[in-house]
């Protein structure tokens, strides 16, 4: 109990430390992020997804929408074990008026939460099908352009094992704590999880994130109710629980730590980390690898924003040319040099949806140590059960 709560006081600094690293560029960020190649504002218009697999995942918005307002309080009226992401039910009434005009429902949103976390699933994430409206456009603006090429740069550069992908989804945000990264934080791992073969399908986040609170909200619901999902238990039994079914909560929130962790490393690899190095090497190598690596920066400001930030704070720009006030790879190919006060104060620009995933599988490794205090969280972030 006490590793727990040291646990959670680390956590909790990690929170306070990454809030302040974030808000130190927060401002360069809006100033750049309409000009980003990455055309949010077109995916979330095609965000529906036609998979079978994420009907019942849908069926936890009806479920958890006909919770009035007036029936959540964040007073602690009812007992722990009844605690919700939003807060609690004033009375144990409206709990079950609420659950049972509304069981159906939740039945189905638990089956779709199995099935979609369930450590074998990613296809309801996968950006490709919430483009389906048009797979040729998708290719070519997202696959061929952005993620192909860095994703080739990155082969170049690193071996596919389990310590480059440790690398890719722990992010750095400075260029100082960058030059003390490679190959750290490997001990304790238990998933050891490949790179390639885990990153080769791009992960939408906007999705990932939506669906992740939708399981976060519901969990409390797997312990309150009887095994078919239907009935709430009794009063008595939820006061004083024999046994907590806790297995399938386990594997959900692993499969999602899984699935969010593969989501920061592509949304890594595309932001700058491990890459800059991976990219100054490329640049200098044979013309086929520097082409993609030259494809990857004209494509993604993000990218193209770090790496030059990177080689002046690295005073190594003598392999680069430069004209009128941009970096030149070719008469057609060039790249804006950033701001005088970017560069003198080294801002690193990190991609929203980065930030967005990092914050909630802080919330979830939160979430899930301050509820089974038997499970630990691993280097890799993967809750296993802790015998000490």
């Amino acid at each position: 109990m006490e590793n727990q709560k040291n646990i959670i006081a680390i956590i909790e600094k990690v929170n306070k430390d990454l809030s302040k690293q974030l808000k130190e560029v927060q401002k360069s960020i809006e100033q750049k992020i309409d000009n980003v190649y990455w055309e949010t504002q077109v995916l979330k218009k095609v965000m529906v997804d036609a998979s079978y697999l994420t009907h019942g995942v849908n069926r936890c918005y009806d479920f958890l929408r006909f919770r009035e307002k007036g029936e959540l309080s964040l007073e602690k009226n009812l007992p722990e074990n009844i605690d919700f992401l939003v807060g609690k039910f004033k009375e144990w009434d409206y709990l079950t008026y609420h659950f049972e005009d509304n069981s159906k429902a939740f039945e189905e949103c638990k089956d779709g939460i199995t099935t979609v976390f369930d450590d074998r699933t990613v296809n309801a994430f996968l950006l490709m099908n919430s483009y389906s409206t048009d797979l040729e456009g998708f290719h070519k603006k997202f696959i061929k352009p952005l993620f192909n090429p860095a994703l080739k740069v990155l082969k170049f550069s690193y071996s596919e094992n389990h310590k480059t992908f440790n690398n890719l989804i722990n992010p750095e945000f400075t260029f100082s704590q960058l030059e003390r990264k490679p190959y750290k934080r490997t001990k304790n791992m238990k998933r050891k999880e490949n790179l390639f073969d885990s990153i080769s399908m791009l992960i939408y986040p906007e999705k990932l994130i939506y669906y992740t609170y939708m399981l976060l909200e519901t969990i409390p619901y797997y312990d309150i109710t009887k095994s078919g999902g239907r009935e709430l238990k009794s009063i008595d039994k939820i006061i004083n629980p024999r046994k907590i079914r806790l297995k399938k909560t386990i594997i959900a929130l692993n499969s999602a730590l899984r699935l969010i962790n593969i989501a920061i490393a592509q949304q890594n690899l595309l932001n700058g980390d491990i890459m800059l190095p991976a990219l100054d090497k490329a640049l200098k190598s044979k013309p086929l690898i520097r082409d993609e690596a030259i494809k990857s920066l004209l494509n993604n400001p993000y990218l193209a924003h770090n790496f030059l930030i990177y080689k002046f704070s690295q005073n190594s720009t003598g392999n680069l040319e430069f004209k009128d006030n941009s970096v030149v790879f070719s008469k057609d190919k060039k790249l804006s040099i950033p701001s005088k006060e970017d560069i003198e104060n080294k801002n690193y620009l990190y991609r929203p949806e980065l930030v967005q995933l990092l914050k909630l599988r802080e919330k979830i490794i939160h979430f899930a140590l301050s509820n089974y205090s038997s499970y630990s969280i691993s280097s890799d972030y993967f809750l296993y059960k802790d015998y000490n």
